[in-house]
């Protein structure tokens, strides 16, 4: 019983649950430009990752990532497969 209790709970955690570290970015582009808060001390950096093939099974993934000027730190908010 304890070991269908762990699988399932590991098949959850893996199926549902993301971290900003499983992003694959050794196909990774940027975006055409940066975006710098009004301040400087942000900038806004868009990545893009195209995958698939030509057709309906093809798209890219994108995510966001800011960047901290001041103590040179990078934090991912946001990611998404776009597909259409």
């Amino acid at each position: 019983m304890a070991g269908l209790v762990l699988f399932f709970g590991l098949f959850i955690s893996i199926q549902y649950f993301f971290t900003f570290r499983t992003i694959d970015k050794k196909l990774m582009q940027k975006g055409p430009e940066s975006v710098s808060s009004p301040s400087g001390k942000y900038t806004a950096n868009a990545y893009y990752e195209p995958y698939g093939g030509a057709g309906p099974s093809s798209g890219v993934n994108v995510w966001v990532e800011i960047s901290n000027n001041e103590n040179h730190t990078i934090k991912t908010i946001y990611y998404a497969a776009a597909k259409s």
